[in-house]
């Protein structure tokens, strides 16, 4: 688990040590354009940048419609604490109907309904004073 610190800053983890604990991994530390946070691993299945998921689930033209197979993961990670991260965790735990009802598309919804996500983690890279989202 994450290491208890009553001082959030002092509190770190590698990314193995996420890996051994959650089956997926999403890096969501909202730029503009991928870029890598250059930790160990971040290249490995099951981790991906929150831009991919993003794209993914909006139709975006580059992106690969069967990339996320999410019928084995259980508990994801988001690494991040803004609107992107936000975004993700939502879209990670609403139905599939509810999801219907916005801009989402047909395959995303497909391999969604086919989710065995339970538990969204979020876990942020700052405090809670830098936590920059919005609702």
């Amino acid at each position: 688990g994450a290491p208890d610190s009553a001082r959030p800053e002092q509190a770190s983890l590698r990314l193995e040590e996420l890996q051994e604990h959650y089956s997926a991994v999403v890096l969501a530390y909202g730029a503009a354009a991928h870029r890598g946070l250059g930790v160990p691993g971040e290249e490995l299945h099951g981790v991906h940048a929150a831009r991919q998921l993003v794209e993914w689930y909006n139709g975006h033209p580059h992106a690969t419609k069967d990339r996320f197979d999410l019928s084995s993961c259980e508990t994801a990670v988001i690494v991040g604490n803004g609107n992107v991260a936000l975004d993700c965790a939502r879209l990670l735990t609403k139905s599939v109907d509810e999801l219907a009802k916005h801009d989402v598309t047909d395959y995303a919804l497909a391999a969604l309904s086919k989710s065995a996500v339970r538990q969204v983690v979020m876990l942020g890279r700052r405090g809670v004073l830098q936590a920059a989202f919005t609702i």
